[in-house]
Formats: C-alpha cells, structure tokens, sequence
C-alpha cells in the first residue's frame, strides 16, 4: 500500500512512510515481490520496489486460478489413487482391542457380523451391551451369524429391538472363533480369546466377505 502511495521508492524511503525498520524493509519488499504485488530494479546500486497495478495481479490471479481449475481432475485422479490404497491397523491387548470394537463409526446403512461366543458373554455381558448402544445411537442396522448357543438364543429374542437380525447355525457347522464385522468399506476382526485384533479398509475386502456372508446367509441349515 505504501508503494502504490508513494510510487517506486527505495528501502529507506518505505521504512519511514510505513514506520518500518530499514533492515525489516528488504526481507517484506522481496517476500512480495516473489507473490508478485511489487517489482524490483536496481538504479545506481539501489533496490527499488515499485507496486504492480491491482487489475494487473488480479489478471494474473485469475490465470493462476484457471490452470488450477484445469489441473482438478488429473489431481483428483491422483487423490483417489491414493485413498483406495487398502489401510490396515493392528490392535493388541484387551483394551487396545476395545478401542477398535469402540472407534467403529457407524451411519447409514446395514453390518453384516459373525458372532463368537465371547462377544455375548465378555464381561459378563458388558462388551455386547456397549456394541449395542453405540450401533442404537447411529440407527445402524445388522445381520448376525452365530453359533447355536444359550447366549445367542437369547440374544436373538432381542433382534426387533436391538434392530438386528440373527440366524443361528448348527455349531457342527459353523463355530466362529473370532468376531468379525463388515461396514461399508471397513472390516473388523476381533480375536476375544488372544485379545488382538485389526481393521481394514478397503473395498475390495469387505465387498467379498459380504457375498460370503450372503451364501451362508441364505443357506438351507439355518435353526
């Protein structure tokens, strides 16, 4: 602002129109003229800035903008490349692995489970109540897959209200003995015994344990 008042003017000049250290000056005068607001030249060994016309930066702004805006779908190539790379997290311990079965982010939409026994009676029941609340608050739906048990029995008396559905198996064919969950993208597999467990993300993953699912899921040997 001072050089567009003042027109082209030296260092010393600026620091006493702005009020500005003469040393201070040097360092502002090149960070601008690097942006491109001021110009630089030299008479008889003195710097000299001059203010470029406004129309004229908001000119080359707009250029700037406009090749930016070209350059948006090649970058959001770049970004997708990037995003649909698989990421896995590993968690270890029992209060790691709460963490994982805690941190899931529910919404819209459905999960697909399988259910071990562990998960209907860690804690003495405890793990499977806070799974539930958290699942409630998001009006998040589910399927379950489980073993025939008095613990999944009566579970699935509970099924309208939890907003589930479970389908019980004969154990002499199915026995899960980890729990495992998929949402959208996201997959959860959690070992209750060994206390670990770990999370994926990516499509490619969950989309081909959820038509594993679907074909047990629709099976004839269902109690």
């Amino acid at each position: 602002m001072a050089c567009l008042k003042t027109g082209p003017s030296g260092a010393s000049e600026l620091a006493k129109t702005t009020g500005i250290q003469r040393t201070h000056i040097y360092d502002l005068a090149e960070k601008l003229a690097d942006k491109g607001f001021l110009t630089q030249t030299r008479k008889e060994d003195k710097k000299i800035f001059a203010a470029r016309s406004p129309e004229e930066i908001l000119a080359v702004k707009r250029i700037e903008l406009k090749k930016f805006a070209d350059s948006i779908p090649e970058l959001e190539k770049l970004a997708r490349q990037k995003n649909n790379r698989p990421k896995i997290f590993y968690y270890e311990g029992g209060r790691e692995l709460n963490k994982m079965m805690e941190g899931s982010i529910w919404g819209e939409g459905e999960c697909l489970i399988w259910g071990d026994d562990l998960f209907y009676t860690k804690d003495e029941k405890e793990y499977q109540k806070k799974n539930i609340a958290q699942r409630l608050k998001t009006n998040t739906r589910c399927r379950v897959l489980a073993a025939v048990s008095n613990a999944t029995l009566e579970s699935q008396k509970k099924d309208k209200k939890e907003l589930r559905e479970t389908r019980l198996l004969p154990r002499n064919l199915f026995e899960s003995r980890v729990n495992l969950t998929v949402y959208k993208n996201k997959t959860m597999v959690a070992n209750h015994a060994k206390d670990f467990g770990f999370a994926v993300e990516d499509e490619d993953f969950a989309d081909t344990l959820k038509a594993i699912f679907e074909l047990i899921w629709k099976s004839g040997r269902v109690i």
